[in-house]
């Protein structure tokens, strides 16, 4: 009797073993085919965020090629009009210059502090005057030692310049207040169009007249009805500084 059921037992599993194995089979297709659909999916969403990556990029490459184009003629504008505002004797007076090259940007001064590989070996003195071959101006030495100097730069807030707004002349005070470059004090009258050309205009004591300081980018009100305060984008840019030229102050 026992062997009887023996046999009817292994006759059922025998009969549902394939059943068995197929559905077994089938499970793990289909579970491959659900795992595939998601990979698709997850692959799908990587690819559509890679090309919206894409397209943003190309869209800022072609924002920033079309500032340099405006950045290149506004300063071939500058150039052509420094020579107008320039002193007559600009290019008479005997300036002691020394050309140097920068070593590096101060820790945490956010350009405001830059070293030079001339120092008052090469004659470099305190207060002397730094600018670029083209004129723009970088700041002042503030300490020269033996082979190298410290500049203060226009990017250091506490550097308060007088400076003069080309063509008319409205003057003011250019300093980096609250991560921009003004000129505060301007007479509310005094015309401001977007393009113009900031310099120095020497009425400080500290630099001479006609050292570009940059272009005007727009106004913005003041709680002085009869003042305005001009807002200015520097034309010196630190990170592609290759070389400067330090010019002797005469006012000491």
């Amino acid at each position: 009797m026992k062997s009887g059921r023996k046999k009817n037992y292994t006759r059922i599993l025998l009969y549902l073993l394939p059943a068995v194995i197929t559905l077994g089979i089938t499970g793990v297709a289909i579970g491959g085919t659900v795992l595939g659909i998601r990979e698709f999916k997850k692959i799908s969403s990587s690819m559509s965020l890679a090309l919206k990556r894409k397209t943003t990029l190309e869209q800022t490459i072609t924002n920033l090629e079309t500032q340099q184009q405006q950045l290149s003629y506004q300063l071939v504008t500058c150039q052509k009009q420094q020579s107008k505002i320039l002193p007559d004797d600009f290019e008479s007076i005997d300036y002691t210059i020394t050309q140097g090259s920068p070593i590096g940007f101060a820790l945490g001064s956010g350009w405001g502090v830059l070293f030079i590989d001339k120092g008052f070996k090469h004659g470099i003195k305190e207060n002397d005057w730094v600018i670029t071959p083209e004129r723009n101006l970088i700041g002042k030495i503030e300490t020269a030692h033996q082979t190298y100097s410290v500049v203060r730069t226009i990017f250091d807030n506490r550097l308060k310049i007088a400076a003069s707004l080309a063509p008319h002349g409205a003057e003011g005070l250019f300093t980096l207040r609250g991560g921009s470059f003004v000129v505060d004090l301007v007479s509310a009258s005094a015309s401001t169009t977007p393009g113009i050309i900031a310099y120095t205009s020497g009425n400080d004591g500290l630099f001479p007249q006609g050292l570009v300081l940059g272009i005007v980018t727009g106004t913005k009100q003041t709680e002085q009805s009869s003042l305005q305060t001009v807002i200015v984008k520097p034309i010196w840019d630190p990170p592609r500084t290759h070389s400067v030229v330090v010019i002797r102050n005469i006012f000491q």
